[in-house]
């Protein structure tokens, strides 16, 4: 693994345990990262591990308020297949733009429709950004 990759690992992290699936069957927040370093995103990614039921839709946004709706930006949605069309194991992407996410933003994947059933793991392709720490205003540096 290349030292820019554990980077990364380490500028983003989730805000709660990811260790379980994703449910696809009640609109909500799903999964929540907090993004420690500013970051471009790439692509975006939904892994199917109970075959969906409804064509249920995750919509992905970058928040720029810790905890909050207000003033996020839709990056994506990803219209989950039903059973048939996207076996589990497989994986649903869509391409975007090279959105970046400055440092203190969220990233957030929402059940924007829920479907009947359905369960997966969200997943993201993004590259570090490189910015000075003292050009940034959410970064703070300690005594």
């Amino acid at each position: 693994m290349a030292y820019s990759e554990e980077l990364l690992q380490g500028c983003i992290i989730p805000t709660s345990a990811v260790s379980s699936t994703q449910s696809l069957a009640s609109a909500a927040d799903i999964l929540v990262y907090n993004v420690g370093e500013q970051i471009t995103l790439s692509r975006i990614m939904f892994q199917v591990t109970t075959a969906a039921v409804g064509s249920p839709v995750v919509s992905v946004y970058a928040r720029p308020t810790y905890g909050s709706t207000s003033g996020q930006l839709l990056i994506g949605t990803l219209t989950i297949p039903v059973v048939g069309s996207a076996p589990v194991g497989s994986i649903v992407y869509k391409n975007v733009e090279s959105v970046k996410i400055p440092q203190g933003y969220q990233l957030a994947f929402n059940v924007s429709s829920a479907g009947s059933a359905g369960a997966g793991y969200c997943m993201f392709k993004a590259f570090m950004s490189s910015e000075d720490p003292k050009n940034i205003t959410a970064m703070v540096a300690s005594a």
